[in-house]
This record gives C-alpha cells, sequence and structure tokens, in this order.
C-alpha cells in the first residue's frame, strides 16, 4: 500500500 495512493483508492479505503 503506498501512502500516497489515487482519490479513487483513497475512498475506496474510506468507505470501507
Amino acid at each position: 500500500e503506498k501512502k500516497i495512493a489515487p482519490p479513487t483508492l483513497l475512498l475506496y479505503v474510506d468507505r470501507g
């Protein structure tokens, strides 16, 4: 997992 991930990935992780 990269710290600087794209917004799409970040949103996915945020949604859980």
